[in-house]
């Protein structure tokens, strides 16, 4: 998903160049609009003087790049809306996913410590005799009360996964991805 963000932020920067551009012609063009549109309209090249119907042409040949940019410009904004959209689409799922990585993560290390402290408790009932069974006694409280935290933690963990698993998240994972 890092990869799709990426290439829609450099989409994002590619249509607004292209905006940016059309934009400038534009000025261009108006500019050299208004100044045919004067009384008294020079070639900015050769300073002659231009023609009515030679004038003519020329503002209907602006005219008609400026409406064909103008054209070109709200489908570039529309897009350029969309492919916001897309990216804050994928934002928002790599935060979700970030998230449910963490989550699995806090699981794995939960079972890991459930694994060293279920060896513990192996160790220490197989040192119980009847001179230390207090005191051995003792420590197994301590670690079942460990592990039964550990639990309680790992199935509020587990929960919260599932909730997260519950709101389609990986659905709309796959459907914005698919788009693209």
């Amino acid at each position: 998903i890092n990869k799709k963000i990426v290439d829609k932020e450099n989409e994002i920067e590619i249509t607004n160049n292209l905006l940016s551009t059309l934009n400038a012609v534009n000025n261009q063009e108006e500019k050299a609009t208004k100044e045919l549109e004067k009384e008294i309209s020079k070639c900015p090249i050769c300073e002659s003087d231009i023609d009515k119907d030679k004038k003519k042409s020329l503002l209907e040949q602006k005219n008609k790049i400026t409406k064909d940019n103008d054209e070109k410009i709200a489908r570039l904004q529309d897009k350029l809306r969309e492919l916001k959209q897309t990216l804050l689409n994928f934002k928002e799922t790599q935060t979700l996913v970030n998230k449910l990585t963490l989550e699995v993560t806090q699981i794995t290390d939960i079972d890991q410590k459930l694994g060293e402290t279920n060896q513990k408790i192996k160790s220490i009932n197989e040192e119980l005799d009847e001179r230390t069974f207090e005191a051995q006694l003792a420590k197994k409280k301590v670690y079942d009360e460990k592990i039964k935290n550990l639990l309680t933690e790992r199935e509020v963990i587990k929960d919260k996964l599932k909730q997260l698993r519950d709101e389609n998240i990986f659905e709309e994972f796959t459907k914005i991805s698919g788009k693209q």
